[in-house]
């Protein structure tokens, strides 16, 4: 756990029940799959999606547990891709992956419109941004994590975690 979130957590006094909860999911977080290349490094993909979730759950915006695909969730993750340093210009590909694959980390589920279905593996399959939003209805976290995020204590910590290892 990084400094900032271990002394907040210290201090936060959580219920015990949360406390394990939230150090699984700060694992959890620590330990995402994100792809990297030699000539790039490490794409901060996910982890910026994570935070443009968490900032439009506390800018309002996700008010449920259905994160929806917006153009605020996507320029807040353009700006969270850029503040982890992501070095190429951006793609809507760029959004469309991590909002795809972060189904394999076991927290995050896509629900998709009735009718419709995903690949199994790969984004790759799935085309546009507009067949991505003709296919998925929303995605949907955990609900364990999802009432973490409803607590301004946790939603700190976890986005501090997400800064700490891939900012």
């Amino acid at each position: 756990m990084c400094k900032d979130s271990r002394t907040l957590f210290v201090r936060q006094k959580l219920p015990a029940s949360y406390s394990n909860m939230l150090l699984n999911y700060v694992e959890v977080f620590r330990s995402l799959n994100v792809n990297a290349t030699a000539k790039l490094g490490p794409k901060p993909y996910k982890p910026a999606l994570l935070l443009a979730v968490i900032a439009e759950i506390e800018a309002g915006r996700i008010r449920n547990n259905q994160i929806i695909i917006t153009p605020e969730l996507i320029a807040s993750f353009r700006e969270y891709r850029q503040k982890l340093g992501a070095t190429s210009g951006f793609q809507v590909r760029n959004f469309i992956y991590p909002f795809f694959h972060l189904r394999g980390e076991g927290f995050w589920r896509l629900q998709e419109k009735p009718g419709m279905k995903l690949p199994e593996t790969s984004a790759s399959y799935v085309g546009g941004l507009k067949q991505l939003q003709d296919t998925v209805a929303y995605a949907r976290l955990d609900l364990n994590l999802w009432h973490l995020l409803q607590q301004e204590k946790t939603r700190i910590i976890l986005r501090n975690e997400l800064l700490a290892k891939y900012g």
